[in-house]
């Protein structure tokens, strides 16, 4: 509910396990929370970096529709 507190938990989360199997989900709400929190900018960019990282996840096609022109 708290997303300044939500993104610091999912930067320690990235810090402390970099290559983690959970990496799309921790990317996917990195992405939501930037989303939530109009910050119109880092959300595409984090979007963006979504899709390249993980092209198959199951989330890939929801955030090319939120990143869509």
């Amino acid at each position: 509910r708290d997303p300044v507190d939500a993104r610091r938990l999912l930067d320690a989360y990235r810090a402390r396990f970099p290559r983690s199997r959970f990496a799309p989900e921790r990317d996917y709400l990195a992405f939501e929370v930037a989303r939530r929190q109009s910050l119109d900018g880092e959300a595409r960019s984090l979007g963006e970096a979504f899709v390249r990282s993980h092209p198959r996840a199951p989330q890939a096609a929801a955030v090319r529709a939120r990143i869509a022109p």
